[in-house]
């Protein structure tokens, strides 16, 4: 997990720790049109270019609205005190889902990329780009939990698992709340008689040899939870 800058981190997985380093400003530069920005990311893609590796990514960006008239319009949908927009690039497998804390449904949830079955988008060693990332921007409201993970979260657990320890935990801290996910994924991963979401998948690809149970991988959770004041908020982050 890599803090690019005050609301907005990266989630990635690497094969190798350079590109950790480099993918966390590359895909910055898919959110700006700051012409220093594009010119760090292609600085940056032509020097990773001969780094042996490569990297899933999930990089999320929160702020406020970025005037009065957008926020007005925004108010006017929702009964929640609090907007904030959230802009996502995600590429591979790794990905996030938007939950409502009082209903457990799921608002927005990203979508994997695979070129086939178990062989994700990846910066690094692979023809993919950063410009390859699935892009969307969404409004947030006091009262949405959102979840970022890994495809060891997202294959043993599906995202009505994930959406329900959410609502169940509402009352807990995020802390409790991405722990909680993350032990349980761990869990059905141990487990040689889970049907996984990674299970279902394989099954809808023709595979069914060596596929039932859980799938060991890494795992890591990171939780938001929007409240009711998050606009008098200020960022800070600690690594």
């Amino acid at each position: 997990i890599s803090i690019l800058q005050a609301g907005t981190f990266l989630l990635a997985k690497c094969s190798s720790p350079l590109f950790f380093c480099f993918y966390s400003f590359l895909l910055f530069a898919t959110f700006t049109t700051c012409s220093s920005r594009i010119i760090l990311k292609a600085t940056g893609w032509n020097a990773a270019e001969s780094v042996v590796g490569s990297s899933t990514a999930c990089i999320v960006s929160f702020s406020p609205l970025p005037n009065e008239e957008e926020k007005a319009r925004a108010h006017a949908s929702t009964t929640s005190q609090s907007t904030f927009q959230m802009r996502v690039a995600n590429l591979g497998d790794s990905g996030l889902l938007v939950v409502n804390n009082e209903s457990g449904d799921i608002v927005f949830q990203t979508e994997e990329q695979h070129h086939y079955f178990n062989c994700p988008f990846q910066l690094g060693t692979s023809t993919d780009t950063p410009d390859d990332a699935a892009k969307s921007t969404h409004l947030l409201h006091s009262g949405h939990t959102v979840v970022v993970g890994t495809d060891g979260m997202l294959d043993n657990l599906s995202p009505q698992q994930i959406a329900n320890i959410v609502l169940n935990l509402r009352h807990d801290t995020t802390q409790k709340v991405a722990s909680t996910i993350a032990t349980e994924a761990y869990k059905v991963s141990l487990d040689s008689h889970a049907i996984t979401p990674f299970t279902k998948k394989a099954f809808q690809n023709g595979i069914v040899e060596g596929v039932v149970g859980g799938k060991p991988d890494d795992i890591t959770v990171v939780v938001f939870r929007f409240a009711s004041d998050v606009l008098n908020l200020k960022f800070s982050a600690k690594l």
